[in-house]
């Protein structure tokens, strides 16, 4: 039985896209670790020990969501699980794990993540999660800080 030319093209070309699919697995199965990874974090019990005064009962699922989410859109994709209204200065003080002191500090010197003061100092989201993406290196040889660099 010989193929004709336009056989064997479509041969090649159904080859090439399974190869293609092939090579597309490690990187699929990398995005659905990290979304389970997430997804248990989210769903995981609540600690036993009290929460500071001042801070809501899921900031640990905050937390887990601005460790593990690759991006702010993939955050704000389970926003209708969490709630992701802005930070107060407790919360990010807990989420920080730092004293208040220390907050404030930022905020004064200007290291800290941008705020907002409308009645009271509130911190969005959006912004903590920039600011913890600038703190973030993606690789030992490179050399990122927080905030301002005089």
């Amino acid at each position: 039985m010989s193929q004709t030319p336009e056989t064997a093209t479509a041969a090649a070309d159904s080859l090439a896209s399974v190869l293609a699919a092939l090579l597309e697995v490690p990187a699929l199965a990398e995005k659905l670790r990290r979304n389970l990874e997430l997804a248990e974090a989210i769903a995981g019990p609540r600690a036993e020990t009290p929460l500071p005064p001042g801070v809501r009962a899921d900031i640990g699922r905050i937390t887990a969501l601005l460790a593990l989410a690759p991006s702010f859109a993939e955050l704000m994709k389970l926003a209708d699980v969490v709630d992701l209204r802005d930070l107060n200065e407790n919360e990010l003080a807990y989420i920080e794990a730092v004293s208040m002191k220390t907050v404030r500090r930022w905020r004064t010197n200007g290291t800290g993540p941008e705020y907002r003061c409308e009645a009271g100092i509130s911190y969005p989201i959006r912004w903590v999660w920039e600011w913890r993406d600038r703190g973030r290196q993606r690789l030992t040889a490179q050399k990122k800080t927080r905030g301002w660099r005089g």
